[in-house]
């Protein structure tokens, strides 16, 4: 049987090679139920390169596939290839609607053990083309990060009492991760401000180190959002991963003895100038 494609013909045993492409998202266990179920579109396109015809198939069929993959999930695909080779182009669509919680990362080939030599991929815009030989076995692995983001917000528990000359009151928060992780920010708030985004991108803690005047005490850290992680509060210490979104909560009273505020407001720190 002879298999007809671009007005020619092809022997009924060409070239082949198999294609395999997975998808992994790093630091899955830590993301939220509706990212775990995430599907991603995988386009794989290719001008030469033929699926493997069913035994009832005449006209050979271009690879040409628009799928959806999830996280481990394998797309399979045997094709005739040219003597020569032919090429695979690949990119990977991230729905608009994950809003920067899932970014693309990266993508690596490997040969499984019965493939023939295998070229380098040469990478484009989330994806990648590569020249796929007679006799190659492949797995071309799509991977992509999480980002998680915290924001500290600043909150006076007593602010129905909290007067008008101080309501500039500013608080310093230094923001640092421990272990392999390098977030390090401060942040100045006054009462009810949220600071902005500090993206997450490792598993790692946080120390939340706030400033605090002598006329005001600690009360405790709260946590809002979203994530597996988010209710991991020891002490002034968070748990954070990617995947987290979420708001940490420093809470303060006023004690109503001003130290700074009857003799001493030039040397107030916590007031811009």
């Amino acid at each position: 049987q002879l298999f007809v494609y671009k007005g020619g013909s092809v022997e009924n045993k060409p070239y082949r090679a198999k294609i395999r492409i997975k998808k992994v998202v790093n630091y899955y266990d830590s993301l939220s139920t509706e990212l775990k179920g995430q599907s991603y579109t995988m386009k794989a396109k290719s001008d030469d390169m033929y699926l493997n015809p069913e035994k009832t198939q005449e006209q050979l069929e271009l690879l040409n596939k628009n799928e959806k993959i999830k996280h481990l999930e394998t797309l399979e695909y045997d094709v005739l290839v040219p003597k020569n080779g032919g090429t695979l182009s690949l990119q990977e669509v991230i729905s608009e609607s994950l809003d920067n919680k899932i970014r693309y990362g990266k993508v690596s080939v490997s040969k499984n053990e019965a493939s023939t030599e295998t070229n380098e991929p040469v990478l484009s815009e989330q994806g990648c083309s590569i020249k796929i030989m007679p006799g190659n076995d492949i797995t071309i692995v799509f991977e992509n990060n999480p980002v998680g983001t915290i924001q500290v917000k600043k909150m006076i528990d007593n602010c129905g009492d909290y007067g008008e000359s101080l309501k500039n009151d500013e608080f310093m928060v230094k923001i640092n991760s421990e272990a392999e992780t390098d977030i390090s920010s401060e942040v100045v708030l006054k009462h009810g401000e949220v600071s902005g985004y500090i993206e997450v991108t490792k598993p790692t803690v946080l120390n939340i180190e706030e400033i605090l005047p002598m006329e005001y005490t600690f009360v405790n850290i709260t946590v809002e959002g979203e994530g597996e992680q988010s209710s991991r509060i020891q002490g002034n210490k968070i748990h954070v991963a990617p995947g987290d979104h979420i708001v940490v909560i420093l809470h303060n009273k006023y004690t109503w003895n001003p130290f700074f505020h009857t003799f001493d407001s030039i040397m107030n720190v916590f007031r811009k100038k």
